[in-house]
């Protein structure tokens, strides 16, 4: 969805302990007083699970980027791991809820707070959400609605709300056929600055079609929205491009129910019908919805076998976590973050009735062995192919699968020790902490993430000119 960071920055606000808080950069960052966490070389990622929507190259360079970002804060490599490692498990419970329980209600508790001194909008690895939304899908609006969403939110007073339409339709994204990748759903996202000032937020997914979904928006306030009648992409951008900001009437206790119902009001009040891939329908009753918005908080709550699961993922990480930078480390994180999205699957479809056998549903510590300190995972992987199946029928963000094409399962990630004459290729950005790389013997002018000149890394006019000299010198030989 093009509210989607690439962190997931909507989970839930992690806790303010020593090991997870969130990252609060200092004002000045000290060069060189700490090593960062380097990719190992490529490391084999699934396809499979990518095309249905679980990028695992997209959350190793997050989970590694999140460590460096927390030791470049100063923090031991420790805390940066388990850090890193609980915003990672935070993306499965997420993922389980968008894709595989397909909930109506996701819960994205994002929080304003400090960045680089100022006041800003946060996901839940402390980042501004604006630099994880990605500029590509639909003409870049969900990057133009996050910046306008941003200051809406930090100039609102308490009580205050903004409301976001994704309409379904066309993404931008191509598949491996060169197709438009779609939204099969609507989504529409409601951030909330409570009485407290504390931000609160949810997306709901609906059958709304377009003409619905603009008929709502200009409800809310946001009449624009009716005055162009392009194409689909171009209503689809102009809806997504302009958040309203109404004013809650008294007799609600909080905007997710007003926003719930003025989409009842446009739709009628029958049941929520979900399309999926397949063309298969899935059905959301309103009572149920409901009840999910008024429990939103703690929708990303898992069964006791699954929040057991992720236990020992943590644990699993955690007890090695000096082992970060091996390759033989960072390749099991990837195995074993798509086997818990398998297991997750197959635990779902046991309790939906299907015909997965019980023996298939297995603990994901006996795929875990250790022999002479290296980590492995065990050769017998199970039969998943029910679920992957079942996955990729799964209506979801298509920005997850916008690379899956080819199928490759080998993602070619570049060795972060990659150096020239000038040093090393990569280097953080000390404004959003990701890692850049630059050409080879040559320069960036600004953060290929977020776009900040505080990278630039253009040389002096006296190494231009030494650079010259050689060149020319080069050419006279």
């Amino acid at each position: 969805m093009p509210f989607q960071e690439l962190e997931r920055g909507y989970l839930s606000t992690p806790t303010n302990s020593a090991e997870n808080r969130p990252l609060q950069p200092p004002q000045e960052i000290l060069s060189n007083h700490y090593r960062l966490i380097e990719f190992t070389g490529n490391l084999r990622t699934s396809a499979d699970l990518q095309r249905a929507g679980w990028d695992s190259f997209t959350e190793i360079k997050r989970f590694i980027g999140d460590i460096n970002l927390g030791l470049i804060n100063g923090l031991a490599l420790s805390q940066a791991v388990a850090f890193s490692t609980r915003i990672l498990t935070d993306h499965l419970r997420f993922y389980d809820a968008e894709f595989t329980r397909q909930e109506p209600v996701l819960p994205h508790h994002n929080y304003l707070g400090s960045w680089q001194g100022e006041k800003r909008w946060l996901g839940n690895n402390g980042r501004p959400v604006v630099y994880g939304i990605d500029k590509t899908e639909r003409m870049g609006a969900g990057r133009r609605e996050a910046e306008k969403t941003e200051k809406l939110l930090l100039e609102a007073e308490n009580n205050s709300f903004v409301v976001s339409m994704s309409a379904e339709g066309p993404s931008g994204y191509l598949d491996e056929n060169g197709s438009d990748t779609p939204h099969l759903n609507t989504q529409t996202r409601v951030e909330w600055k409570d009485q407290d000032g504390t931000l609160k937020g949810i997306t709901l997914v609906t059958d709304l079609t377009i003409d619905q979904a603009e008929r709502v928006m200009a409800d809310l306030g946001e009449p624009t929205v009716l005055t162009k009648r392009e194409d689909r992409m171009q209503r689809a951008v102009n809806l997504l491009e302009n958040p309203a900001t109404p004013s809650l009437p008294e007799r609600y206790k909080n905007p997710f129910e007003y926003v719930f119902d003025k989409i009842l009001a446009i739709r009628g009040e029958g049941d929520i019908r979900l399309r999926q891939k397949n063309g298969s329908i899935e059905v959301r009753p309103v009572a149920g919805i409901r009840q999910k918005i008024a429990n939103f908080e703690s929708l990303l709550d898992l069964n006791e076998t699954k929040e057991r699961l992720l236990n020992e993922f943590e644990e699993f990480i955690l007890a090695d976590y000096q082992k970060v930078n091996s390759h033989a480390f960072q390749q099991e994180i990837i195995n074993l973050a798509e086997k818990a999205v398998l297991i997750f699957t197959e635990n779902y479809l046991m309790l939906q009735g299907s015909n997965t056998p019980a023996s298939s549903f297995i603990n994901l510590p006996q795929y875990i062995e250790r022999e002479g300190g290296i980590v492995r995972l065990r050769d017998e992987r199970g039969d998943f192919r029910q679920a992957i199946a079942f996955l990729q029928t799964r209506a979801g963000c298509p920005s997850s699968v916008k690379t899956a094409g080819g199928g490759s399962t080998i993602s070619g990630i570049s060795v972060f020790g990659e150096s020239d004459s000038m040093g090393s290729l990569y280097f953080p950005c000390p404004k959003c902490g990701a890692v850049n790389k630059r050409p080879f013997e040559g320069y960036v002018d600004n953060c290929q993430s977020c776009g900040s000149a505080e990278v630039s890394c253009k040389p002096s006019a006296a190494k231009t000119e030494k650079q010259k000299d050689s060149k020319e010198l080069a050419k006279a030989a």
